[in-house]
């Protein structure tokens, strides 16, 4: 419906990597929607089964991602830095019925299926950049009126401390929870225009590329490549206002540049980032150099994007403080409707300045690992998602906590 109500404002920008781009408006995007919806429809899928989309960052997964949650389908983003005996693992599980691949990765993934005869039923749509050929502009989409916001909508595969896969189950709701709760924190509204440098195979990347924008009515900025020069200019040619960012890309910001070669990013307000492997020496300089607030939390598959963000309300000393002033920099608190604690080993709360895990609750956890009672069991305690972190909280003014992350806790899930 926000399509229909805003159909000139455009929804994003598209740079290709060749000084090219596209400008797509919420009339179009969601007529491309509807049109791969028909695709899909034509194809016998219906809900509950699940599409793979195999690409790196490209405007065209946005449409795929859409039409799939649009008719109830899941979607299975399959992260290309794996090694390829663990992308099958992750086709095989996910049972996948239909993957999007982008031609780039056609050769590669022939040979991950060809020897194995349970890859023989997946039908494979090969993307070359032209939209049509996974789109149908002819007939009614068919959509089950009886909608659930409980009902899965992404399955997606990480790996823990010791190298096993585990793969994430996101509710429709998760989702949106999740991008509500990062749009009235930082915030984020109609004109605000949002970039992200994280793949589609992040959770990080989907939300801040995909959901978030469009959950807020502002305009996403994609670009298919995330070149350090390249990507400054389509910031500033753009006017962007806030940018979901890697640590590392703070870090080659931060060294890379000599001071008289900075960009200019005049409208460019804060970088939202990790903060888990941040050093506060680093943000400092960073801050000082460039004069764009950085803006931390933690972020992950199983919270469905941030859980808790440094509030943006800080002066810019506070922020400092919480960023500068210990020998971690700080996630911030828990954003609405999370709550957050810190537990002993007995699921027991802990006081200001103790040690123990944080632990996390909110409607944007996770329903649960998939297909893993024991590691599920494990993992939630007393209705809290341990998240194998071992951190602490000190008590700020206004009787905000601010969470430290010190270490991962040993013998996690």
């Amino acid at each position: 419906m926000e399509a229909r109500s805003a159909e000139d404002k455009n929804i994003l920008t598209f740079y290709n990597g060749k000084e090219e781009h596209i400008s797509i408006t919420y009339a179009e995007f969601c007529e491309y929607v509807f049109g791969c919806a028909r695709f899909l429809q034509n194809r016998g899928l219906s809900r509950g089964d699940s599409v793979a989309t195999i690409s790196h960052n490209h405007w065209h997964t946005l449409v795929q991602y859409y039409a799939c949650w649009l008719l109830g389908l899941v979607v299975v983003p399959i992260n290309l830095e794996a090694r390829d005996e663990r992308i099958a693992g992750m086709l095989d599980k996910a049972k996948v019925e239909l993957a999007f691949i982008h031609i780039e990765y056609r050769k590669r993934f022939r040979n991950i299926t060809k020897h194995n005869d349970q890859f023989k039923h997946i039908e494979w749509i090969v993307c070359d950049g032209e939209i049509k050929h996974f789109i149908r502009s002819e007939g009614e989409v068919w959509v089950d009126d009886k909608k659930h916001p409980e009902a899965f909508a992404m399955l997606a595969f990480n790996e823990d401390q010791s190298g096993s896969s585990k793969g994430v189950l996101l509710t429709h709701r998760n989702l949106l929870e999740s991008a509500q709760a990062f749009s009235k924190s930082i915030p984020i509204g109609a004109d605000t225009t949002l970039a992200c440098t994280h793949a589609f195979h992040h959770i990080d990347g989907i939300m801040g590329s995909l959901v978030v924008p469009f959950y807020s009515g502002g305009t996403a900025l994609l670009t298919e490549h995330n070149d350090l020069h390249t990507f400054a200019a389509d910031i500033r040619k753009e006017g962007t206002h806030i940018v979901s960012t890697t640590p590392e890309l703070l870090e080659y910001m931060d060294s890379e540049y000599e001071e008289e070669k900075y960009p200019e990013l005049s409208s460019l307000q804060q970088l939202i980032c990790n903060g888990e492997t941040l050093s506060p020496a680093m943000i400092k300089d960073f801050e000082e150099q460039f004069g764009i607030a950085v803006i931390c939390g933690y972020s992950s598959w199983e919270t469905t994007g941030y859980v808790c963000l440094l509030p943006a309300d800080l002066t810019k000393s506070e922020r400092q403080k919480w960023l500068t002033g210990y020998e971690q920099s700080s996630i911030g608190g828990a954003v609405s409707p999370n709550e957050m604690s810190v537990h002993n080993g007995n699921g027991q709360p802990l006081g200001e300045n103790e040690q123990g895990e944080i632990v996390v609750r909110g409607r944007n956890i996770m329903r649960g690992y998939y297909h893993a009672h024991r590691r599920n069991v494990h993992t939630f305690q007393n209705g809290w998602y341990r998240t194998g972190k071992r951190g602490f909280y000190i008590n700020g003014e206004q009787g905000r906590s601010f969470y430290f992350i010190s270490d991962e806790v040993q013998n996690g899930a």
